[in-house]
Formats: structure tokens, sequence, C-alpha cells
């Protein structure tokens, strides 16, 4: 990934990400995965997380800029 991505996703995606609320299956999830993964394996499932993130991020843009005004 480029410096932007890394500095949106550190800045605006991540931030977002984590203000969303979670429901009692995405907290399992997550204390699951928080228990059983070693400190380099945790840096290897945010690495990924952090791609697939700035990716469908950039899906985002990319299908969302022919749509024009909504009204």
């Amino acid at each position: 990934m480029n410096d932007f991505l890394c500095w949106l996703y550190d800045h605006y995606i991540h931030p977002h990400i984590l203000a969303q609320p979670m429901d009692d299956g995405d907290t399992l999830r997550c204390s699951l995965l928080d228990g059983s993964v070693t400190p380099e394996q945790r840096r290897d499932v945010e690495a990924v997380l952090r791609r697939y993130a700035c990716q469908g991020f950039l899906l985002g843009l990319r299908t969302g800029a022919g749509l024009g005004p909504l009204l």
C-alpha cells in the first residue's frame, strides 16, 4: 500500500471501524481472536485487515464515482 492509504487507514478508516457498534457475535469473534493468536499472528491479522479495508474503501470510491447526485 502506498503512504496515502496507510495514512487514510490510520486516520479515517480504522477509527470509523472501531466506532461502529458490535453485536454479541462480533464481540465473541473478536475476543476469541484476541485470546488465541500470538503477537506475531496478531500483527499478520491486522496487516490483512488493513489491506482489505483499504481495498474495500477504494472499491467504494470507484463504484460510487459514477453514481452522480441522488436528487
